[in-house]
């Protein structure tokens, strides 16, 4: 894209260091990143200090000097400052005091204690909208940040981002699981967004013109769709939130196998869900997907669901098609046997019926022969008289 735009098109790209090492795999980019790279360095003292008091000033706001020192001390080397900043100054503002001889509101270092500090703000902010929610919305809550969650490789867990599809499922259904994203929304514990993309049951449009693409979406008009993506609001909530952690310590390795799945599935529904057997699970994949479906069905999205299901039905249909397979060939190998039993016999007859008619024709052979030696000989006498 930069190429093809030349200088008018400028992109900016956010990208956390622990990436980088993903970005290598693509050549150009990782060209075109290292051409033009900007590190941001975390923030200094002063800085941090600058992004507490001077907000707070344009609309009016003193904050006590015991509550910024408090918040720097907090804040200072922790990874994930400025949400966690973020989210505290704004639950302070909420509970900002306003004096009773004037108008002027201040931010109070009790405010701050009582809400247990930069983590324990975000915390228990997190905490009270999850109990606030019914046991059925608390369900697909718990569904909805683990699958937000990107597990680490030997790194830290971070943010990941999902289509709202891939939530729903024949255990949470679209209404509920709407219905609960839009109480952690407006909590601002998770955003949303629009995202297009092409479903397998149109054609790719990657790869062709404006013209083409607009006559497609003509013929296809179910096909090209917005969907709605989901991701956490702060990825501080991720490491910080007690109850999130326990959920991913207690699932990490089932969550790691529904993920696998899930891979596998979008790649099989990407290239229009065909039923080739290169495209199914088969054999020890097949067998670890059918014992995830039975124990965590409720973990995974319809399409992966429909995924397994493909793929044991093409499995049953070659086992049969071999079966019937094994059960021909033995009939076949046995007519064969008959046949060539039978053209043996035939064989052994037929030579047997050979060598008879020759005894017998060497018999009579046998037979004449002293006749007409006596007759040879009778014959000879009488020529020498």
């Amino acid at each position: 894209m930069l190429q093809a735009a030349g200088d008018c098109l400028s992109i900016v790209i956010v990208l956390r260091a622990d990436f980088f090492g993903k970005c290598s795999l693509y050549e150009k980019l990782a060209q075109q990143i290292e051409q033009n790279m900007v590190i941001v360095t975390p923030l200094s003292y002063e800085q941090i200090k600058a992004t507490i008091v001077q907000p707070a000033q344009k609309v009016g706001l003193t904050c006590e000097p015991n509550l910024v020192y408090t918040m720097l001390l907090d804040v200072i080397g922790a990874p994930g400052e400025l949400p966690l900043l973020q989210y505290t100054l704004l639950e302070l503002w909420q509970r900002r005091q306003i004096a009773a001889n004037s108008d002027a509101a201040y931010l109070t270092l009790d405010a701050y204690t009582e809400l247990g500090g930069v983590r324990g703000t975000l915390q228990k902010r997190a905490t009270e909208i999850f109990y606030s929610l019914s046991l059925e919305e608390q369900s697909v809550a718990k569904r909805i940040f683990l699958a937000l969650t990107q597990l680490g490789e030997g790194t830290e867990d971070t943010r990941r981002r999902v289509f709202k599809a891939e939530l729903v499922n024949s255990a949470f259904s679209r209404e509920l699981v709407e219905q609960t994203l839009e109480k952690l929304v407006a909590a601002k514990l998770v955003v949303t967004n629009q995202s297009e993309i092409w479903l397998s049951e149109g054609e790719n449009l990657a790869n062709i013109s404006s013209a083409e693409k607009a006559l497609a979406v003509a013929s296809f008009a179910q096909a090209w769709l917005c969907q709605e993506t989901i991701d956490v609001a702060h990825e501080a909530l991720i490491r910080n939130w007690s109850l999130l952690r326990g959920w991913l310590d207690e699932n990490r390795e089932v969550l790691r196998r529904q993920r696998r799945i899930e891979q596998v599935a979008q790649e099989w529904n990407n290239v229009g869900q065909p039923k080739g057997v290169e495209y199914l699970l088969r054999g020890g994949r097949l067998i670890d997907a059918e014992d995830f479906l039975s124990h965590y069905s409720d973990d995974l999205s319809a399409l992966a669901q429909r995924y397994i299901t493909v793929s044991q039905e093409e499995s049953y249909r070659a086992r049969k098609e071999l079966r019937s397979l094994q059960i021909a060939v033995p009939s076949v190998l046995l007519v064969a046997l008959l046949v060539t039993f039978n053209q043996y016999r035939t064989a052994v007859q037929t030579q047997a019926e050979k060598d008879y008619q020759l005894q017998v024709s060497t018999s009579r052979e046998r037979a004449r022969s002293p006749s007409q030696f006596f007759k040879n000989q009778t014959a000879t006498q009488w020529q020498r008289c």
